[in-house]
């Protein structure tokens, strides 16, 4: 794999994890802020979570291993669509629903099913990705994605120090997500034509 591939790799692994985890930082920083949570706890659920949400997308994408390239390429129509659809809705980012439903689960568990909850656009991002890439590609991506999830969950532990950046967090995250999913939708159905290497 040359420099020039590896970049690119790395640099599609960092805007597909961005783009799925923005949400995804709104719910860390309010396990962190919630004086009934630790960080260590709401961290390993976070780990746990997201590798919940890995494993998911590794086992779909094998299954779509048997389509045809150019066929699974098309699922860059996925990203596309979830792009679309939030430009669309101009939703807005909300913790509100985040908030733990059954305070009898541990820290760990609660803050685990709710990151694979959470965790329906990395699914269906990660597989199209997965699904269009060779084994040493996907091990490349699954390591872009675990050193930006340590990276998000330290920001995030930082950010809940800072109020008002968590709420400009909040308040714009939605503006930018919608172009990050079209542009990834782009590349793979680009990708799929044979149009990149």
């Amino acid at each position: 794999m040359s420099l020039v591939s590896i970049a690119g790799l790395v640099a599609v692994g960092v805007i597909a994890f961005v783009t799925t985890n923005l949400d995804d930082m709104v719910v860390l920083l309010a396990f962190l802020a919630d004086p009934r949570y630790r960080t260590r706890p709401v961290i390993l659920g976070q780990y746990l979570g997201f590798t919940g949400t890995v494993v998911i997308s590794v086992g779909m994408a094998a299954a779509a291993s048997r389509i045809p390239p150019a066929w699974a390429g098309l699922m860059g129509l996925i990203p596309l669509a979830i792009g679309v659809r939030r430009l669309l809705s101009w939703g807005h980012l909300s913790d509100a629903d985040d908030t733990p439903a059954h305070p009898r689960h541990t820290q760990v568990v609660t803050v685990t099913l709710v990151t694979i909850a959470n965790g329906g656009d990395n699914i269906g991002l990660y597989t199209t990705l997965f699904a269009v890439s060779k084994p040493a590609s996907v091990a490349g991506l699954a390591a872009v994605f675990y050193l930006m999830l340590a990276l998000w969950c330290r920001l995030a532990h930082l950010l809940v120090r800072h109020p008002l950046v968590a709420a400009q967090l909040r308040r714009r995250g939605h503006l930018v997500v919608p172009w990050l999913y079209i542009a990834l939708g782009l590349w793979l159905l680009a990708r799929a034509r044979g149009l990149l290497a």
